[in-house]
């Protein structure tokens, strides 16, 4: 009676694709949260459903040392240099990590180490590895990414470690000092992605 058409005034699959007018439905008419994971069409995976990001811009140092050698990484090795909580919204959504640091260290060709743990559990998710060069304080940049099932809907929190396998490690700059003026930054991504 009021003019306005909604879902009660409408036959069923009275209004299809072919009915309304290229581009004329854009994100700025749908309400915000009208469209999510539970209304794409089934086997549409691949989708990113959140994305969360913290990034590091801080100079931290330490003796503590990942060893380079054949054991996993453990949460009380190297230094802590990124905390990132997600709360997946299904179990069965994969989390992809993408996640780089900036170090150097005070030794000649140690092994760098950056290591993904999760929550308390001791041993690390996945690392990445290399050897340093014949200069001290050489800075180095590790890069790594994985993928894992998210395996829960609670709240859960990835740590981003950084070590070298001897002397002392400095991230974001070299020798205990900063390097580019507190720009150069240690950054973890976690991206939920719809399966």
């Amino acid at each position: 009676p009021d003019g306005t058409v909604d879902a009660g005034t409408l036959a069923t699959d009275s209004v299809s694709a072919v009915k309304i007018a290229a581009n004329s439905v854009d994100s700025a008419e749908l309400i915000d949260g009208a469209i999510d994971a539970a209304h794409l069409a089934s086997g549409v995976g691949g989708k990113i459903v959140q994305v969360v990001y913290v990034q590091d811009l801080t100079v931290k140092t330490t003796t503590t040392t990942i060893p380079h050698n054949d054991t996993i990484p453990q949460i009380d090795e190297g230094v802590e240099v990124l905390s990132l909580a997600i709360t997946p919204t299904s179990a069965s959504n994969k989390l992809f990590f993408t996640t780089s640091g900036s170090c150097a260290c005070s030794a000649a060709q140690e092994q760098y180490t950056i290591a993904l743990h999760q929550d308390s559990t001791n041993n690390a998710l996945a690392c990445l590895s290399l050897r340093g060069t014949s200069q001290t304080n050489n800075d180095q940049t590790l890069t790594l990414s994985y993928v894992m099932t998210a395996g829960t809907t609670s709240a859960t929190t990835f740590k981003v470690r950084l070590g070298a396998s001897a002397g002392t490690l400095t991230t974001n700059g070299h020798n205990g000092s900063r390097d580019y003026g507190g720009v150069q930054t240690t950054a973890l991504t976690i991206m939920e992605i719809a399966v």
